[in-house]
This record gives structure tokens, sequence and C-alpha cells, in this order.
């Protein structure tokens, strides 16, 4: 995994306070998840192996109301991809944790390229 120079200030006002929260970098199948800690309990950094999920068709890809570190049904529909007035409904297709999207809403994507990744259960 690499990392801009934007990212890297990201994790360090996180981890300062400054940001406040938690920032999350996630590429192909690996996960990043820095979270802001308080005096009482120090920042933590955690690395992630999760399970890509991929897209089934070309065209405009849609996020549905998953949110970070729900659970999940293997059934669970992450989003749908449209193209051409044809809707591709694109679920988790195991059980286990939302991690996140691997894509923006309404970007572009391309057959087998990771929209989501999910942590198993």
């Amino acid at each position: 995994m690499s990392l801009t120079y934007e990212d890297v200030r990201t994790v360090l006002a996180v981890i300062d306070g400054h940001g406040g929260g938690t920032t999350r970098f996630t590429q192909g199948e690996l996960s990043v998840v820095v979270q802001a800690g308080s005096d009482s309990a120090p920042a933590t950094v955690s690395l992630q192996t999760g399970e890509a999920v991929r897209a089934l068709a070309v065209g405009r890809f849609h996020h549905d109301a998953a949110e970070t570190g729900s659970p999940l049904a293997s059934d669970t529909v992450l989003g749908t991809i449209r193209a051409v007035g044809r809707e591709t409904a694109v679920t988790a297709g195991m059980d286990g944790n939302f991690e996140g999207y691997a894509v923006a809403d309404g970007e572009f994507v391309e057959y087998g390229q990771v929209v989501a990744t999910v942590v198993v259960a």
C-alpha cells in the first residue's frame, strides 16, 4: 500500500487529535484504520485484510446505505451498477463486517474491479 503526502498528514492529524475521529485507507484487499485516542486511551492503528467485492458489470457504481463496521449477510446489497438503462445489484457475497467502498458513488467501474471490502466474520 502506498500513501500520498496528504494521506500521511491525515494520519498524523488523527493521531495528534487535530483531525478527530477515524480515518481509513483501503487498497485492494488491505485496509489500514487509524483511530484517534483520548488521554486515557492512545490512538490505535489496525491493519486488516478483507475480502474484495468486485463489479459484476461495466457501468456507474452507486452506493447503497452500508455503514462502515456494520455486519453484513452474504445477500446484502452494497450498491448497483447502472449502464444503458440496466441495473445490476452488487451483493456482499459473504458474511462479515462492511469495511468500506473502494470507489466513489457514481464512479465508472470495469468488470472485476474492486468496489468494496468486507472483513469476513
